[in-house]
């Protein structure tokens, strides 16, 4: 009977050991995937961050300057599509 008892408690052992094994691996890879998560959106931020810093330095350097007509200039042009009477634009993909 001494010898069921001690195969039953090394088996129940054995059970434990391989349930917080288990819930440890399955622990480490939910980290991982929140990590990976984590580092794609600072990877986001930061592109939005360099974009929005270019635009602050050409506002800087229109507020620097005197020719604020080339800059009314490029607006209509690139971001508004607007064209002179007499000038067709050509938008190449």
């Amino acid at each position: 009977m001494k010898v069921v008892k001690g195969k039953n408690f090394r088996l129940i052992l054995q059970a434990v050991f391989v349930i917080i094994l288990v819930y440890l691996v399955a622990s480490l890879v939910n980290l991982q995937v929140q990590k990976n998560r984590g580092d794609e959106r600072l990877a986001v931020l930061k592109e939005q961050v360099r974009e929005q810093e270019l635009k602050n330095q050409e506002l800087e350097r229109l507020r620097d300057t005197e020719d604020k007509d080339e800059y009314i200039e490029k607006i209509a042009r690139d971001e508004l599509g607007m064209a002179y009477p007499e000038e067709r634009v050509i938008v190449a993909e």
